[in-house]
């Protein structure tokens, strides 16, 4: 298999492809009434299981995917937990919303990206060139 990723580090591409698989796996669902009509009634048993597999899938990457490099100035305390907290609790907020919620959501998306495509985007590019004609 030939990589055609941008970066050459294999553990920056099995990382890659790893998050790339979970999220299809969790996309491939229309909806997260899917994935919560899979625990029984009272839930407490999904979170016994979901709990440690979260616990071990991020021990799994703080292991087996070292710091590449020491930050000079900052950085980030307590990579990879505090992101992989994030999502899980990103991933359980969401799946507690009803579909309006989405819809609103996409609506809301689609007008921040025209705005971004129709004022920001030219605003950006013409600050570009007139810094390029100040240094010039």
């Amino acid at each position: 298999m030939v990589c055609t990723c941008p970066s050459k580090d294999w553990n920056t591409n099995n990382a890659t492809l790893l998050i790339a698989i979970s999220s299809g796996l969790i996309a491939f669902f229309p909806s997260l009434d899917v994935l919560t009509s899979l625990l029984p009634p009272n839930g407490w048993v999904g979170y016994v299981v979901t709990i440690p597999l979260w616990f071990l899938g991020t021990m799994g990457i703080s292991f087996f995917l070292p710091q590449q490099r020491t930050p000079k100035v900052w950085g980030v305390p307590m990579v990879p937990w505090f992101p992989s907290l994030s999502i899980a609790t990103n991933l359980f907020l969401m799946g507690s919303l009803e579909p309006q919620a989405f819809i609103r959501f996409g609506i809301c998306t689609g007008k921040m990206l025209g705005y971004y495509i129709l004022v920001g985007l030219h605003a950006t590019y013409d600050m570009a060139h007139q810094q390029q004609k100040l240094e010039a």
